[in-house]
């Protein structure tokens, strides 16, 4: 018999190992043994939250909600089958007024061979506030209204302003809610449903860090109306309650683009304005006007204001005397017993001179000789002074 070498011998060794490792690989597979399988980040469903909101109640906080994590057991083949398929969910049902909340998780496993045998996590906590309530207005921004150059659109939403639910802290951030409309290509009337964005005093958008309780979408009428261009007239009084005298400077625009929405408007030839103005500032200073809107006409909200400058005198009262300029083309001989004559004018400081102010004696108007009293009416080119003495009088001397 041949002696087995000591190579020989290691290599049965590693042999002999090898095959009790298969039969094991094999016992465990073909027997199917128990075993337990520890899951993590199970995700917590919250059940009967409509309750809570019934009772102007919410969850706060949702994404600092722990996951749910439990030892299931079970054979090898079961365990497969249900992984994945296991979830947890805590009742809300019972919570009736603010709170921190501890709540015992249920979990479903959708096999009975397979059960928990260590729960790790006891209980879930849930912090639940009081639900406060706002009104905002409902505001559509149109896109590329420039585009359309055919059209004007007017967006009306179904409703103005809207109702939201929510923390505190998140719905007091919120100023309006906007929907975008983009008009590039519209041609026709319609009505369409909108999603809306919650933004805040600037116009950026807020991403609440709770719920929002709100509709879930507004409807919107937008009206297609034929393009034109207008001018604008802008008429400013030259007194201003009877404190000012005010002369304009400039206007940013001097056309805007408006829509035709009937017969009527389409007669319309420009936009005219007769301005009123309050809280105005002696001096050099930038005012928004909004413009009137001619019937049969729609004025785009972007274009209802135009910035003008204006120069604003605070006015005063003064009595001067004036010389008298005498008209005489029947040469007349004649003799005045004044050469001036006092009237008074109201307007800014710097323009209350005689040199702004003409009186006129027309001698070619006036008949017969002798001694004779003739009225004088003063007048000024200057369109911020107001002559307060429509007529004087003068005494004349008309010689035979």
């Amino acid at each position: 018999m041949k002696k087995i070498t000591g190579s020989k011998k290691r290599i049965s060794k590693v042999i002999s190992v090898l095959i009790a490792i298969l039969v094991w690989i094999f016992v465990i597979y073909s027997e199917n043994p128990s075993i337990d399988f520890k899951l993590n980040a199970i995700d917590v469903q919250l059940i009967n939250e409509s309750s809570l909101l019934n009772k102007n109640l919410m969850i706060v906080e949702k994404n600092s909600i722990s996951d749910a994590s439990i030892v299931i057991r079970g054979k090898r083949q079961d365990l497969i089958s249900v992984m994945g398929n296991i979830s947890a969910s805590v009742d809300l049902s019972q919570i009736s007024e603010p709170g921190v909340y501890k709540l015992q998780p249920v979990f479903d496993i959708p096999s009975n061979a397979v059960y928990i045998s260590k729960r790790n996590t006891r209980y879930i906590e849930v912090t639940v506030k009081e639900m406060e309530e706002k009104t905002v207005p409902v505001t559509i921004i149109q896109k590329n209204s420039d585009k359309n150059k055919s059209f004007i659109v007017e967006s009306l939403p179904e409703k103005s302003t809207m109702t939201v639910k929510g923390t505190a802290d998140d719905i007091e951030r919120i100023d309006h809610a906007a929907i975008y409309i983009d008009v590039a290509a519209m041609t026709q009337t319609n009505s369409e449903t909108y999603n809306y964005v919650f933004e805040d005093e600037n116009n950026s958008e807020i991403l609440p860090i709770n719920d929002i309780i709100s509709d879930q979408s507004i409807l919107v009428k937008n009206n297609v109306y034929d393009k034109i261009t207008l001018d604008i007239n802008l008429s400013i009084p030259s007194d201003i309650d009877d404190k000012y005298t005010v002369e304009l400077i400039s206007q940013d625009v001097d056309q805007v683009s408006v829509g035709i929405k009937s017969l009527e408007g389409r007669n319309v030839q420009s936009i005219t304005n007769i301005t009123e103005f309050e809280n105005l500032t002696p001096g050099t200073n930038k005012y928004q006007i909004k413009l009137i809107q001619p019937d049969g006409i729609y004025l785009p909200p972007e274009s209802q204001y135009v910035t003008v400058e204006l120069e604003v005198f605070e006015k005063e009262e003064k009595t001067l005397e004036v010389p008298l300029n005498v008209k005489n083309t029947s040469n007349k001989t004649y003799t005045l017993q004044n050469n001036t004559v006092q009237v008074s004018i109201s307007g800014p400081k710097e323009k209350l001179t005689s040199d702004n102010i003409k009186a006129e004696l027309n001698l070619d108007s006036v008949s017969g000789t002798g001694e004779q009293t003739v009225s004088v009416k003063p007048s000024t080119s200057e369109k911020d002074i107001t002559i307060e003495d429509t007529e004087v009088f003068v005494n004349v001397i008309i010689e035979e």
